[in-house]
């Protein structure tokens, strides 16, 4: 009787209206906590370190505990509890379908352009390092998981028996820091100047590199300052006489042993090579290659400074997707198999030089420079130590310090997290046998390890899903309120198809999703500047979970109707009721 009394108070304690009241405040709070959380780090981060934490389902099954302890302080049950019973069993059903979500959803993000082919692959808001071997079949992935202190789940990523990497650490935020000196045995040209201007309150102390296309100009805010090799006196009278006019980029591509060049840019174009039966169809090219905000492929500027491109190689049944890199010695990341071997070899070209300045190394190590601005044109040779204006304002330029040979030495360094816009970091070590190497990746940067005899090609960014359908944008359109310019809405009109050929249109606005093949596709952002464009979100949830969440809501709905709407119907009419 002790025993059953005991049980008893314990159920009580776990049924109790207070301990439901502390449940219900404390989700609340950590959900409107979390809603801040998501919107600055992201739906992966919120999602590892709060929906999908032991401590956050611990809470929610606590709550679920004291909803069915609530159900069981009053058994055995009579006839006119049933409303109440069945709202309870659908509370319990509906957190385990919220649980549910958090753990096996799947949510990503889609760029549309108007134009372009329908697309399949959505970004994943998932961070993933991706390793590949050149001209090998040695690939893997992994899925990351940070943790507060810097620590990464999976600690190891094997590519083969004598190759694999070691996740060492996490890093929320990081910085580049650059060392230049001399001391390269091929030569590499680098340029210190210095840029002053009162009115615009800027001194500028910077190194620029004629060989990097990363680092060989650096935007100025009014102009952009370029730092070329000049090889002889035809090329300094160009510079300091004429405006250089634009070359366009080009894509080489060998197959047998023929070498065939196409326009990386002619989007969507179909070029045959030769006799091969080969078709070179380009994706995109991006002259100043970035990851945007939505890890959409992007040009920062229209300068060759990191030039990019995408190509479709396709034989009948056959395709291969390659991502080519202008940068010397990053290989291209290429997906699909075909009977057939081909190398690419990106050429970046050359950009019109607009309102800006542009340094020469001549061969007698003279500087030359060429300033183009709204007053006109001006050259000359810019002498070390010795001041010269290039007619921006009251800019005056100064050549600090010339090296022929530079040795560029770059290390990531972790720096706290700021309010600023921050750039993760992973520390990784490649081993080959007894052969290791260690270097900090930064997100969104491709980069090579180079381990033994082995070269690692590795990328860390974020996930891709692919549809099993395709999503195309036909249309996008704006609307202004009458009489303003003042935006009203926007509409995305798409049409989606499956395998089978089936299609179905949609028009998507805001707080007006489409759904299709059980995916929900929302408005997530656009861009202003660029109206044929738009950037969706989509969501899946399991059949399972969906079924879940919808029985748990039918049930809490039909317990509260028979709890107060129907109650007559389980009550004895000669019996009185307490209530």
């Amino acid at each position: 009787m002790h025993g059953i009394g005991m049980d008893r108070k314990l159920l009580n304690a776990l049924g109790s209206l207070k301990l439901a009241c502390v449940l219900l405040g404390a989700v609340a709070l950590i959900l409107a906590v979390a809603t801040f959380y998501e919107s600055n780090t992201g739906t992966q981060s919120a999602l590892l370190n709060i929906y999908r934490t032991v401590w956050f389902n611990g809470l929610l099954g606590l709550l679920a505990l004291n909803v069915a302890a609530a159900a069981l302080i009053r058994w055995p049950w009579q006839k006119r509890q049933v409303g109440f019973v069945i709202t309870h069993v659908g509370i319990i059903v509906l957190l385990g379908g919220c649980s549910a979500a958090f753990h096996y959803g799947t949510e990503g993000i889609i760029a549309l352009h108007v134009g372009e082919s329908p697309a399949n692959e959505i970004r994943v808001d998932a961070e993933v390092l991706t390793a590949i071997v050149p001209n090998s079949e040695l690939r893997a992935k992994a899925l990351l998981r940070f943790k507060h202190n810097g620590a990464v789940r999976p600690r190891e990523l094997r590519l083969s028996n004598d190759l694999w990497l070691t996740l060492d650490e996490h890093a929320v935020n990081s910085r580049a820091e650059q060392t230049i000196a001399a001391g390269n045995p091929t030569p590499n040209p680098a340029l210190r100047f210095t840029i002053e201007s009162a009115q615009a309150q800027q001194h500028l102390s910077d190194w620029v590199l004629a060989n990097s296309p990363e680092q060989n100009q650096i935007n100025l805010g009014p102009s952009v300052l370029r730092f070329i090799v000049l090889d002889d006196a035809e090329q300094i009278r160009q510079l300091t006489n004429a405006v250089a006019d634009a070359t366009p980029p080009q894509l080489g591509i060998t197959i047998a042993g023929q070498t065939y060049t196409i326009d990386p840019a002619a989007t969507g174009k179909e070029f045959p090579l030769g006799a091969t039966g080969v078709q070179a169809i380009p994706g995109g090219y991006w002259p100043d290659f970035r990851l945007g905000a939505n890890n959409e492929p992007m040009s920062v500027t229209e300068e060759p400074n990191n030039p990019a491109a995408v190509v479709t190689l396709r034989q009948a049944d056959q395709s291969q997707r390659a991502f080519v890199f202008a940068k010397p010695g990053l290989p291209p990341m290429v997906t699909g198999a075909t009977n057939f071997e081909a190398q690419l070899e990106l050429h970046a070209g050359t950009a019109a030089r607009g309102s800006g300045i542009t340094l020469g190394l001549a061969p007698d190590g003279r500087v030359f420079y060429a300033a183009k601005a709204k007053d006109g044109f001006t050259a000359g040779i810019a002498e070390l130590g010795k001041v010269f204006e290039p007619g921006w304002m009251d800019f005056k330029i100064t050549v600090n310090e010339v090296i022929t040979n530079a040795v560029v030495t770059e290390q990531i360094v972790p720096v706290p997290e700021t309010s600023e816009s921050s750039t993760p970091a992973l520390k990784v070590t490649a081993h080959a046998g007894n052969d290791t190497q260690t270097a900090w990746l930064r997100a969104d940067q491709p980069s090579l390890l180079h381990v033994g005899d082995r070269m690692v090609h590795l990328f860390l960014g974020n996930d891709t899903l692919v549809l099993p359908f395709t999503v195309q944008l036909e249309k996008f359109e704006v609307e202004h309120d009458e009489g303003s310019d003042n935006v009203a809405g926007w509409k995305a009109h798409v049409v989606f198809e499956d395998a089978t050929g089936k299609q179905a249109k949609a028009v998507i606005s805001m707080n007006h999703p489409a759904w299709f093949n059980g995916f929900k596709f929302a408005q997530a952002s656009w861009n202003p500047d660029a109206l044929n464009f738009t950037v969706l979100q989509v969501k899946k949830d399991p059949v399972f979970v969906t079924w879940l969440t919808w029985f748990g809501s039918g049930l809490i709905v039909l317990g509260t109707a028979l709890l107060f709407y129907f109650r007559r119907l389980f009550v004895n009419q000669n019996s009185t009721v307490n209530t």
